[in-house]
């Protein structure tokens, strides 16, 4: 990319690791930093200038919806006042979900990329200064223009939709299980590799004030379908679905199975997913009870190539985009390429 003095990129902050640092008592590491002192002078040495601001200061497992949508505001916003992307700082916890969320909204050309680090800022080893000029060098590539939501982590550049935190301490924390990066970063040159072969239009941001209860339940070794079951209890707070990381490709015991398409039949959506971090789930490879083709048969949803999480995540979008009955069956599985 032809770099000018024009070249302006947007830094948002959302807290997490990056914005950390120890405290003298050895209690751990709290958010302390705000964006200014975290970006510097990272991106000077590549002609890249830099507007910040500090949108949250939080732990990722604190963020919620409302938060991202300002994070949205904002990088609409700096995008249509001449940046050529928006970097956002997040807390690796839940940045793949918070990436993947944004990635059904974001519809401008430029990049959206999210950051982060393992390390807080003042221990040895710290990994936040390098993915942030990372990224930032990467929201002002032109060649990665039209991919939509990004992550950025540790030299590699990852599809919001692909990817998802593998590790729960180690710097290379990132990947995109059974998949690969899009583009790959040192120090002379950004260059990428693969264009996603899918793209969907962005949806409509759901309303921040709204709460949609989306509860994700994990299928087991020898499952009742007593986590099911409660939720089709009288008395139970409602729900407006269900996700269930079944075993191997989605799959159910035969009375977790009985539960989950007993509820389908009361009218709760029921999306059910594989619970390995690698792989897709399948629709017709057995027929036994609770296996897909009888899960389907049962009125519950496949969720293709999405994690648990992100499955959660784009059936909360898609209820409060009015999605219901099977136009809501459709639109998830065509998503997620079920």
């Amino acid at each position: 990319m032809a770099i000018t003095s024009k070249t302006v990129v947007a830094v948002g902050a959302l807290g997490g690791t990056i914005a950390m640092t120890t405290n003298t008592d050895d209690e751990g590491a709290i958010p302390t930093q705000g964006v200014e002192s975290q970006t510097g002078d990272l991106a000077e040495k590549y002609g890249i200038s830099t507007r910040t601001r500090d949108i949250a200061l939080v732990g990722s497992p604190s963020m919620t919806i409302p938060t991202l949508l300002d994070a949205l505001d904002f990088a609409r916003h700096e995008v249509d006042d001449g940046a050529c992307g928006v970097v956002l700082t997040h807390g690796s916890d839940t940045m793949a979900e918070a990436a993947f969320f944004l990635s059904l909204l974001w519809d401008r050309e430029e990049p959206l990329i999210f950051t982060g680090a393992m390390r807080p800022s003042d221990v040895a080893g710290s990994d936040g200064p390098g993915n942030l000029a990372g990224a930032i060098r990467c929201a002002a590539e032109s060649s990665l223009r039209g991919l939509g939501t990004l992550i950025y982590f540790a030299d590699h550049v990852h599809s919001a939709t692909l990817c998802e935190k593998t590790d729960s301490t180690w710097v290379n924390a990132f990947t995109s299980p059974g998949w690969g990066p899009l583009a790959r970063v040192d120090a002379e040159s950004v260059t990428k590799v693969l264009t996603p072969a899918f793209h969907f239009p962005p949806l409509p941001a759901p309303d921040r004030n709204l709460q949609v209860r989306i509860p994700v339940i994990t299928a087991t070794l020898d499952d009742d379908g007593c986590a099911i079951e409660a939720f089709a209890t009288q008395g139970t707070p409602q729900v407006e679905a269900i996700v269930i990381a079944g075993a191997g490709a989605g799959r159910l015991s035969e009375r977790a199975a009985k539960s989950a398409k007993r509820l389908a039949s009361q009218g709760t959506v029921v999306a059910f997913v594989r619970k390995p971090v690698h792989g897709v789930t399948t629709t017709g490879s057995y027929a036994y009870p609770g296996s897909e083709s009888d899960l389907i048969e049962g009125g519950l949803i496949p969720g293709g190539l999405l994690s648990p999480e992100k499955t959660r995540i784009l059936l909360h979008v898609l209820i409060q985009a009015g999605y219901h009955g099977e136009s809501l069956a459709h639109e998830l599985r065509r998503r997620c390429l079920a």
